[in-house]
């Protein structure tokens, strides 16, 4: 049995990183997208599809919580229950959408090395590529911590190791008798 320490701990470990990826990976994929629309290359149609799969379903987890925030007042009981409903299912969305762009973003540098390495090691001819390089790598490494700390989120879950509703309530207030006072 985990105490309810031990799962506020958890939580944490695993809530904190996910809530800065869950806004971090659609403002990189939105720095990248733009950057990249100013180089030119050409893109197959699989991959302009793919990105902007990825576009939708990165922006999406935000803004979904940002009306749920707004709907409900801000109360984290009901942030949290929203986490705990999108989390899943979009875990199989995202995984799928990062193996995809993955493998159509493998050489979208033409020869670049996927690390970036530094100038002095690699000649980025023309300069910008450096920097393009650098974006898309921290693109590809929030995507993956995305599906990373997501899948551990659902496990943690499934296994019963992060604060259930019960919790929540003391933490948070009584949520029921506070949707009762909005109706009247």
């Amino acid at each position: 049995m985990v105490s309810k320490r031990l799962k506020y701990i958890i939580a944490s470990i695993l809530g904190v990183p996910l809530i800065i990826l869950i806004f971090l990976c659609p403002v990189l994929e939105i720095i990248r997208f733009r950057y990249f629309n100013q180089i030119p290359n050409e893109l197959s149609l699989a991959t302009v599809i793919i990105e902007y799969c990825y576009l939708v379903v990165s922006i999406s987890i935000p803004f979904s919580l940002f009306m749920s925030a707004i709907c409900n007042c801000c109360r984290p009981k009901v942030l949290a229950e929203t986490l705990k409903e999108e989390l899943f299912p979009i875990l199989f969305i995202w995984i799928i959408i990062a193996v995809f762009y993955t493998g159509l973003k493998a050489n979208e540098m033409n020869g670049i090395p996927a690390n970036c390495p530094s100038p002095n090691k690699f000649n980025y001819e023309p300069s910008y590529l450096y920097t393009a390089c650098k974006i898309r790598l921290a693109n590809l490494i929030c995507m993956w911590l995305f599906v990373l700390f997501d899948g551990s989120w659902v496990i943690a879950a499934c296994l019963g190791i992060l604060p259930k509703d019960a919790d929540l309530k003391r933490l948070t207030g009584r949520y029921e008798e506070d949707q009762e006072a909005l109706l009247w």
